[in-house]
């Protein structure tokens, strides 16, 4: 595996990669804030395919069936948030489009209010035109902020869970079991 496809984190215990105050078993487990800054900070420069998170730890504690657990716990939390933000993103989109599509009808039906009763000086209609112009060009703001700004923010989460989605999880032996713990 190419080492710039890799993540690469040396942990001394599994409990490493996950909340400390989480008392529930690996396969419910929430992991580490910790442990997910790291990755996010080291997938920055990386490609989405063939990505792989390789997690090393002594030869002494590791347990096949413990890593087995935890890979799929890794695996369904990345697919889950992938899919949580993948949501939100187009909920954005949705979002900015309605209100896009909302200021335009009401700026079009308060044009033509004004254009066909300009001639009146009713005080419903002058209520009207106070209410409705700038109801009109605030909703078309929104929604153009929505549809630009929005997915903006939250675009490197997306980018990082799919990049994690569709990482390689492989758990392996230190080469020197004295070194303590640290991100590589």
């Amino acid at each position: 595996m190419d080492e710039s496809e890799q993540i690469n984190f040396i942990i001394d215990d599994y409990d490493d990669l996950f909340s400390d105050f989480d008392s529930r078993n690996y396969n419910r487990k929430s992991l580490s804030d910790d442990f997910l800054n790291e990755c996010k900070k080291a997938s920055l420069d990386k490609n989405y395919e063939g990505l792989e998170l390789q997690i090393l730890l002594p030869k002494k504690i590791r347990q096949e069936e413990k890593e087995e657990i935890i890979k799929n716990r890794l695996k369904s939390h990345f697919l889950k948030h992938n899919k949580m933000i993948l949501n939100e993103k187009n909920k954005l989109i949705k979002e900015g489009w309605i209100l896009l599509i909302l200021g335009i009808i009401d700026l079009a039906f308060s044009t033509l209010a004004h254009y066909y009763f300009a001639e009146n000086n009713e005080l419903i209609l002058s209520l009207f035109y106070v209410i409705f112009d700038p109801l009109g060009i605030l909703l078309l703001w929104e929604g153009i902020q929505k549809l630009i700004s929005g997915p903006k923010k939250i675009i490197n989460e997306l980018n990082f869970y799919k990049k994690m989605s569709n990482a390689r999880i492989v758990f392996e032996e230190l080469e020197n079991d004295n070194i303590n713990s640290k991100l590589i």
